[in-house]
């Protein structure tokens, strides 16, 4: 074999080891695995300054991710641990018997910008966190609804309609 032969042959083989890493590296990367699937994931507010989780509090949010990943189609990566726990406890509001009057918008998108998510409600666009008409908060915003909170009850919006469906905070839906 000559010179020029064995060259080629050497960047070849070099090439293709490199090859193959990087192919095994993007595998790894963007597919799932079940080893990832099993995993309990740790908690990331859903807003930095919405929620403030307290040390006490830890352990109750380990017991949340636990029972939630027995489950046996596994943890909901759109379920937020924080929110089924409430331990924004500082703004606690008076459930009354009856729902008060359902805000009255009109939710027509949504949208994500960074990791949060943001609504058009009547040609406004809104995150989690803020304040529509009077005390109504939004607590939640999927791809499908948002949530408003008030005086205790709970409003969710599908997109595109104007009437809510309403339940109180301490159920779930």
């Amino acid at each position: 074999m000559d010179a020029r032969k064995k060259k080629v042959l050497i960047v070849l083989a070099i090439a293709s080891v490199i090859l193959v890493w990087r192919l095994y590296a993007i595998v790894t990367e963007y597919l799932p695995s079940t080893t990832r699937a099993d995993s309990v994931a740790e908690v990331v507010p859903a807003a930095k300054d919405q929620t403030s989780v307290r040390k006490d509090s830890m352990e109750e949010v380990w017991n949340a991710q636990t029972k939630v990943t027995e489950q046996s189609w596994g943890r909901d990566p759109f379920s937020n641990v924080l929110r089924v726990l409430n331990l924004d406890s500082s703004n606690e509001e008076v459930v009354s018997r009856e729902p008060p009057p359902a805000p009255s918008i009109l939710f027509t998108g949504v949208s994500m910008s960074d990791d949060q998510w943001l609504a058009a409600l009547d040609g406004n666009i809104v995150r989690v966190g803020d304040t529509v008409e009077e005390d109504c908060r939004i607590i939640e915003i999927t791809k499908h609804s948002v949530v408003l909170k008030s005086k205790g009850w709970v409003f969710t919006y599908a997109l595109g309609s104007q009437k809510p469906e309403i339940r109180p905070f301490s159920e779930e839906p």
